[in-house]
């Protein structure tokens, strides 16, 4: 996938343009549903199938005093949004045309950079300048400026609509199982290795430490979890057992990997949450500590036969 971080012209790049243009938080089902149909109509057309995101949020731009928002960074939603198959991700920064009405978005970016053929939109999109572009309009400016649009029907799961919404509610309540199934994944997180302390290394538990670029996070405690390593185009996948907190206002985990000694400063890691295991408590002496790390991995392996990865 290739990977552009500034509007350029696409004409001759990337021919027959068919895109779909939102924030995709999350990357869920109905996400994925989208980008489904940009990738098939693509592949019909003989074209190119294309994500247009933003970054940062909108709504932390439009509306700042708005916390709590965010399931995924740019670095994992851009991974996520890799591996559905797309073939181009634009990611731009949403200042620089926040301040564009919705007529002028259209023709500016869809039309004289992007080039489109075909854009496909949830049923409740709105853009531009008050939100006052839709699809209604998106139609009308398409039968004159020659690209068509695709409207997306929600998807639901057990009778209710999937939404960001919903997950984030879902997270922050621990109900990971039912976030998974919204997301239609294992609900993961990711981030870069940090050198720490060493005192979990000292007891002979090293554990890779992570800082996440979320706002939106599971409760506090111990879990059970699988960790994928990204390594160049490698991405092992090993058993671990995390301890996951709130730190310096990030979200913090602590992940010991099991059978690993390999040094892992820098690296990314996905780490995806299976089941918790207990809260959090902070121990007085380290060989407390040790026979609970000892006691938590015995469970998590436990837990872990049971769960294909």
């Amino acid at each position: 996938m290739d990977i552009i971080k500034k509007l350029v012209p696409l004409k001759h790049r990337y021919p027959h343009a068919v895109l779909a243009m939102g924030n995709f938080d999350g990357v869920h089902v109905g996400h994925k549903r989208i980008i489904d149909r940009v990738i098939g109509e693509a592949k019909r057309i003989n074209g190119t199938s294309i994500i247009l995101t933003f970054t940062p949020h909108p709504i932390k731009v439009l509306k700042p005093e708005v916390t709590d928002l965010l399931i995924t960074s740019e670095e994992h939603k851009i991974k996520l949004i890799e591996r559905t198959g797309i073939d181009v991700c634009i990611s731009i920064d949403f200042t620089s045309i926040a301040d564009m009405r919705a007529e002028e978005f259209v023709l500016e970016v869809l039309c004289n950079y992007l080039h489109v053929q075909k854009i496909f939109i949830g049923f409740n999109y709105k853009f531009g300048v008050g939100q006052h572009g839709d699809a209604k309009l998106l139609r009308q400016m398409g039968e004159k400026n020659n690209f068509s649009v695709g409207i997306i029907k929600p998807v639901k799961i057990s009778g209710e609509i999937v939404s960001s919404t919903k997950i984030r509610k879902c997270i922050r309540e621990g109900n990971l199982d039912k976030a998974s199934g919204l997301l239609g994944r294992r609900y993961s997180v990711m981030g870069n290795v940090s050198r720490g302390c060493g005192i979990s290394r000292d007891i002979d538990f090293p554990t890779a430490n992570i800082y996440c670029d979320i706002e939106v996070t599971p409760p506090e405690g111990v879990y059970a979890a699988y960790a994928i390593i990204h390594i160049n185009n490698k991405r092992p996948v090993y058993k671990a057992v995390l301890d996951a907190r709130k730190q310096n206002s990030k979200f913090f985990l602590e992940v010991y990997i099991f059978n690993l000694k390999t040094d892992l400063y820098g690296k990314t890691i996905e780490v995806f949450f299976i089941k918790k295991l207990r809260d959090r408590h902070k121990f007085q002496r380290r060989e407390d500590a040790r026979k609970q790390i000892i006691c938590d991995a015995t469970q998590a392996r436990k837990i872990l036969e049971k769960y294909d990865f």
